[in-house]
């Protein structure tokens, strides 16, 4: 992620956070929490992400859930 250049990981894994070591990659990671990946399920969050995306985020984790 840090070779890559990566200025932000988003994912659904809501354990991604716990499986990684982010005092060593120090990239701000932001979990989706849906209940499933189908569209249905993403397309309320999108608004979010882009508010989100627009900041400047800060290292560690970053939950957007649908209200």
């Amino acid at each position: 992620m840090i070779n890559a250049r990566f200025d932000v990981v988003i994912t659904l894994d809501k354990g991604f956070e716990h499986q990684q070591n982010f005092a060593k990659y120090p990239i701000p990671i932001v979990v989706l929490s849906v209940r499933q990946s189908d569209y249905e399920f993403l397309l309320p969050l999108v608004d979010k992400i882009k508010v989100v995306s627009a900041t400047a985020l800060p290292l560690g984790v970053t939950i957007i859930s649908p209200d």
